[in-house]
């Protein structure tokens, strides 16, 4: 029930928001590739992200903003992250699994991962081209830098990757 009422406040708020801005997809910022969420959100048009889809992907971006600013959910993706650098496989998974109980809590139960929440919203072959797309956008921004950064952009492991 609280998801419907979300979902419906979202609705509402983006509805009025994006009308001001007179558009879809008009003067939004441009998202680095590994926003996940930002990046879905700028190329709505290409992903032929429908209007049943947005509000749940703009709370689902809400949401990955307010958990992923939690001290505790930052402290584990630090551990998340040293364990990814150092190879220690057991110690990342352990982590992953207390990253995932901490989004679970941090939600009230509606998402223990955010990749399988976006799973959940978008069409496999949206997933897809959103893949393509990003792919297209890395291969893109390294090129006009000439400077191969990592994917996270010095962030660590991307929540949408795991």
């Amino acid at each position: 029930m609280v998801v419907v009422g979300l979902l419906a406040l979202l609705l509402v708020v983006s509805g009025v928001t994006r009308a001001a801005q007179g558009g879809k997809n008009k003067d939004k910022k441009k998202a680095a590739p590994d926003e996940t969420l930002a990046f879905i959100l700028e190329h709505t048009d290409e992903l032929k992200v429908t209007s049943d889809q947005l509000p749940k992907l703009e709370l689902l971006q809400m949401t990955e903003n307010r958990v992923m600013n939690d001290p505790a959910v930052k402290a584990i993706m630090q551990k998340i992250n040293a364990a990814k650098r150092e190879g220690k496989d057991q110690e990342f998974f352990s982590q992953k699994d207390r990253l995932a109980e901490k989004i679970k809590e941090r939600t009230n139960g509606q998402f223990s991962s955010f990749k399988l929440a976006l799973d959940l919203i978008l069409s496999p072959e949206q997933m897809k081209a959103f893949h393509d797309l990003r792919s297209g956008a890395i291969v893109a921004d390294k090129a006009k830098n000439a400077v191969d950064k990592p994917l996270t952009n010095g962030k660590g492991v991307n929540p949408f990757e795991l």
